[in-house]
């Protein structure tokens, strides 16, 4: 048998050892005679003897600080040393970056052993076409012994300085330029080209194929929670079936990857590298039995603006008579419409009417009033009203928050073949916890686009620490439940239903538009799902889908449009790395200036201008050249001459704002001027 030593690196220095660490070094641990576990900070007790359970190991502990490979040199030569690691014949170097094994490791060993090489590890990055070289990934690397007792593995780690930061110490690169044999368990040939602009992060991307074609034993964490999306070269078509392929074709239990996903990771990634939109059809049911007789279910929905009763009662309806119905106001009349409707329905499932004060509108109705109830059900569905007065605002205010009620109501009670079908998603993923409905994108809302935590974050992290919940919000990774509207696990929600509010906690009416507690409960409600141990998504009926698939793909032609000044041809990848920071150097130009000018007062100027506005970024008016007719239909801002414009004026900043054919002369015009603080697309 081979004496093979392994250095098991925990990178996470939060001191909780999650347990699909030793899970792996349980399977791992027949393949090696000793195990390293070298943590990036000391572990208490409890943490250890998690890992102490599953192998007869040794522990080394370092300065947080210090980056992965800096461990694993610090791991050999200050705890180790060359003349123990020579008593053994192989070395095997791995971390905590990975799930696994889905399969059996002596599939990998066997075959790997017979490779005659130097060393060897799973999967090959291709070189990149930021420069980054061709190098086998050392998250899971076998050193063989013609190297492990070479002078040139023992040189390459006593000449590496430890230092602080991510490394850009790719020691399988050095080795291998070096003259060293190595080979992956995955074939490289179907991955990694000569071709830079071929290579993609497919260890990935490409889960469920190194998964069912190669059984590869171990899935990267970045599988479930990347920030990048794969989009420049797939359609993304793996990766919301990744954990149901593991289920199907390993043996692996899926809830070892939820518990540390959900501990360390932020949901926002989660959702968007998963994809966890659940689009569900309205008329027929998902399975032959009707799963809410079989389950304890409430819905409450709190109804505030008498006008639409009547619509809310559609809804209502919807509503299979096995499940329960509580409707919570503060306006009597509402009470007294809402008990007449379901008069007759009483002896079918039980019907509450509510009288709840009127602070903080739906979110205090619910967490106050309806208190004692909410954690006595297996799945809870909350939603409400959406509505203005028509006498203090504009219709176009009024239609907004129409179409913004449809999103509330039939994204949760579109028929009841769809409720069934909700109920069926959460019987199936017992890991869901939240499906909220979609955001508005529409008028108004569509300032939020980008901006979901509008002026919150800070009352939300706030909220997050008076909860107590684990895992906080940051700035760029926004929220996606945004109306509170929603179906649930109350088990959940805990933290959220079994909190002790108070009635004072929350805004009197006239109830401010944002910035209240309520505002920033429902943004926080998947931090207090994973904060529980579940994820989240988002749930639409197909008809609504349809709907907002196709406004989709129109506004994002419109930006392509603007911010590409309407020229086609770029591919993902060259969008986002020309264009897009272009814009954002366009709004640097433009706070750097007291004064700004849009040089043009054709369309391109107006549609930027237009984007301006919705941006919040000021201007000061249009230029034209001199000798040109200034057009006739009145503009927002002035427009100028060119001459009237102080152009070498520090603080003015002239904007280009003509289609491309046309930049050339006006460059050249102010070329000619010698202007100065000019900015182009």
């Amino acid at each position: 048998m081979i004496k093979r030593l392994a250095i098991y690196v925990i990178c996470d220095t939060s001191g909780i050892v999650d347990s699909y660490i030793p899970n792996m070094l349980h399977a791992l641990a027949p393949h090696t005679s000793d195990i390293i576990v070298a943590c990036k900070r000391n572990l208490p007790e409890q943490e250890q003897s998690k890992i102490s359970k599953s192998i007869n190991g040794q522990f080394a502990y370092f300065d947080e600080n210090i980056n992965y490979v800096g461990v694993v040199k610090a791991t050999m030569l200050c705890v180790l040393g060359w003349e123990k690691i020579y008593e053994y014949d192989e070395l095997l170097i791995c971390n905590d970056s990975f799930y696994g094994p889905l399969f059996p490791l002596s599939e990998c060993f066997d075959k790997m052993d017979k490779a005659d090489v130097d060393f060897w590890g799973i999967t090959e990055c291709g070189e990149t076409r930021s420069g980054v070289p061709r190098h086998l990934q050392d998250y899971f690397i076998n050193i063989k012994p013609r190297l492990l007792k070479s002078s040139l593995f023992c040189m390459l780690w006593e000449e590496y300085a430890i230092n602080t930061g991510k490394s850009d110490f790719m020691y399988t690169y050095e080795l291998a330029k070096k003259g060293s044999s190595y080979a992956t368990l995955i074939p490289s040939a179907e991955f990694v080209y000569e071709n830079t602009k071929l290579n993609y992060e497919y260890f990935i991307h490409e889960p469920i194929k190194l998964i069912k074609k190669y059984r590869c034993p171990f899935i990267l964490k970045q599988c479930f929670a990347t920030e990048s999306d794969g989009i420049g070269h797939s359609g993304n078509e793996e990766k919301n079936n990744t954990m149901n392929v593991i289920a199907e074709y390993s043996k692996y239990d899926t809830n070892l990857i939820w518990d540390n996903l959900l501990r360390t990771c932020d949901i926002h990634d989660i959702r968007k590298t998963l994809h966890l939109n659940f689009i569900l059809p309205s008329k027929v049911t998902q399975g032959s039995v009707q799963v809410s007789k079989n389950v304890k279910a409430v819905v409450i929905m709190h109804l505030f603006y008498l006008d639409i009763v009547d619509e809310a009662l559609e809804y209502l309806r919807n509503i299979p008579c096995n499940i329960d119905l509580l409707v919570t106001t503060s306006v009597h009349q509402i009470a007294s419409k809402v008990k007449e409707q379901f008069k007759s329905c009483e002896e079918e499932r039980s019907i509450q009417i509510r009288i709840a004060e009127n602070y903080g509108r739906d979110v205090g109705a619910l967490l106050i009033t309806c208190r004692d109830i909410l954690m006595n059900y297996d799945y809870l569905c909350f939603t409400h009203d959406k509505g203005m007065n028509p006498s203090k605002y504009n219709i176009m205010s009024v239609k907004e928050d129409e179409s913004f009620r449809y999103i509330l109501w039939e994204n949760t009670l579109a028929s009841a073949a769809y409720i069934e079908n909700i109920i069926k998603i959460f019987e199936d993923c017992p890991r869901l916890g939240l499906l909220s409905t979609p955001q508005p994108y529409h008028g108004r809302f569509f300032s939020l686009l980008g901006n979901e935590w509008s002026c919150m974050l800070k009352d939300v992290k706030t909220l997050a620490s008076r909860m107590g919940l684990r895992n906080h919000p940051v700035y760029d990774k926004p929220t996606f439940a945004i109306g509170n509207s929603y179906w649930c696990r109350p088990k959940a929600m805990s933290a959220l239903f079994e909190h002790n509010w108070s009635i004072t906690d929350f805004a009197s009416e006239p109830m401010p538009l944002n910035g209240t507690l309520s505002h920033a409960i429902e943004r926080i409600l998947p931090y207090v799902a994973q904060h529980e141990g579940y994820f989240s998504g988002v749930v639409m009926s197909e008809r609504y889908a349809s709907i907002r698939m196709i406004d989709s793909e129109r506004v994002l032609t419109l930006v392509f449009n603007r911010l590409s000044a309407g020229l086609g041809g770029y591919s993902y990848d060259e969008f986002f790395t020309n264009i897009v920071p272009e814009s954002k150097n366009f709004v640097n130009f433009c706070m750097k200036y007291q004064k700004i000018y849009l040089y043009g007062a054709g369309s391109f100027a107006e549609e930027l201008a237009l984007h301006m506005d919705m941006r919040g970024i000021s201007y000061d008016g249009f230029i034209i050249t001199d000798g040109q007719q200034k057009p006739h239909e009145k503009k927002i801002k002035p427009v100028y001459f060119f001459s009237e414009i102080d152009c070498f004026c520090s603080t003015v900043g002239i904007v280009v704002a003509v289609a491309k054919k046309n930049r050339h002369e006006i460059l050249s015009i102010l070329n000619e001027k010698k202007a100065v603080n000019i900015f182009t697309f």
